[in-house]
């Protein structure tokens, strides 16, 4: 019986080193600075990973048809009752994206923050300071307004 848990355990640890190994499906290819990426078009963000409720990994994302030098991701969760958290940090609210239009974030820096129920992620110009939150109920308007694109997802 103790030999089948160890197995067990042994078989669970491995799955989660390969889980949390993954990386997202965007090939890790640099562009040269002043390229858009994915061409022409509307800008757009979207999340290629959202960690499981209750892990602390990080928020994996992608951006495209913008020159990722010029932008950066505002990324905020909203903690049950507490409501909105600006991540990773209020000191540092933006997130970089890297040349290929890819970006990281950790969501998952104080707090309860691992039980988060919704994820948002706003696309905006460099040089826009966006709000500080702190358990706010909603989200500022300003966000929208100065945002070129957003995705938000919920969890549980």
């Amino acid at each position: 019986m103790i030999k089948k848990s160890i197995e067990l355990i042994v078989i669970l640890g491995v799955i989660l080193i390969f889980l949390i190994g993954c990386e997202s499906v965007v090939p890790n290819i640099e562009i040269p600075p002043d390229e858009i990426v994915g061409g022409p078009g509307d800008p757009t963000i979207e999340f290629t990973y959202v960690p499981p409720y209750g892990s602390f990994v990080n928020l994996k994302g992608q951006v495209w048809h913008v020159k990722p030098a010029d932008y950066k991701v505002a990324v905020y969760i909203k903690v049950g009752s507490l409501g909105w958290w600006t991540k990773p940090y209020w000191s540092t609210p933006l997130t970089v994206i890297k040349s290929n239009g890819s970006w990281i974030c950790d969501i998952t820096t104080g707090g309860t923050d691992e039980k988060a129920t919704e994820i948002v992620a706003f696309l905006v110009p460099n040089g826009y300071s966006p709000p500080s939150m702190s358990g706010g109920s909603t989200l500022p308007s300003g966000l929208d307004e100065n945002a070129l694109a957003l995705a938000k997802v919920t969890r549980s």
